[in-house]
């Protein structure tokens, strides 16, 4: 970045939405939509302004992160995230999506949750290699328990057809690449994900019958195949060898 150029907002809608309570989340709604953010000044690295709460706050937040910043509330002279700096951070990408059409179509769909699919992206674009300092470690693991929070949510609340089976075994071969490429998982975050959506593979394989469950158990055998580097593929292969036990085709 250039001396003096002004940095850009980091974090979206959805990094709010999934990493802070959803009372304090709604209470900062509140204020943001009621116009209590006043007098918002951007400066190099972050946004200052006065937040009217019981009483006007003067409250700074971060461009890279909502939850880093200042309020002279309780919580905030106590170093605790309090819903005056997330209110300054819902007006921040609010005044954005003026100029940025990414954060124009964040806020088009305002609170309400994301679509399944695009609740997985997110939590996968969130799973990124280890490359910091041990400083910001813990930091970094808040950064892969967001994606994982994402991903599951996604995954929660796709429909079970086979078509969204395909799809859900390229969300687990992703996740898969991605802890083969650097994700440092030493804390156990991510690849449980990965045995999740597997085991719902399963299981809806399990609930068919007749053709549907002829044409899921050839994509399994396909499936089988897979190389993932941690015996993932172990969950299709015992399935096609209990199958065989129970008298299926092979």
């Amino acid at each position: 970045m250039r001396t003096g150029e002004k940095e850009k907002i980091k974090f979206t809608l959805s990094d709010i939405k999934f990493r802070v309570d959803k009372a304090m989340f709604e209470r900062a709604r509140k204020l943001a939509l009621d116009g209590k953010v006043n007098e918002v000044q951007e400066h190099r690295n972050d946004y200052s302004a006065v937040v009217r709460g019981g009483s006007p706050y003067q409250v700074i937040v971060s461009k890279r992160n909502f939850d880093r910043g200042d309020c002279t509330c309780y919580m905030g002279r106590h170093d605790q995230l309090c819903k005056h700096m997330i209110a300054l951070a819902l007006e921040m990408l609010r005044q954005n999506a003026m100029t940025d059409e990414k954060y124009l179509h964040d806020l088009s769909i305002s609170f309400k949750s994301l679509t399944p699919k695009r609740s997985i992206q997110r939590g996968i674009s969130k799973l990124k290699p280890y490359e910091g300092p041990s400083s910001i470690w813990f930091y970094y693991q808040d950064e892969l328990r967001e994606g994982v929070d994402l991903i599951l949510a996604g995954v929660e609340n796709i429909p079970h057809t086979i078509s969204s089976m395909k799809y859900l075994f390229k969300v687990a071969q992703k996740i898969n690449e991605k802890l083969l490429n650097g994700v440092d998982d030493s804390d156990g975050t991510v690849w449980p994900v990965i045995e999740e959506i597997l085991s719902i593979i399963i299981h809806y394989a399990e609930s068919l019958e007749g053709k549907k469950a002829t044409k899921m158990d050839a994509l399994i055998k396909e499936w089988a195949k897979w190389d993932s580097g941690f015996d993932f593929e172990r969950y299709f292969i015992n399935y096609l060898e209990r199958k065989r036990e129970r008298g299926g085709k092979k």
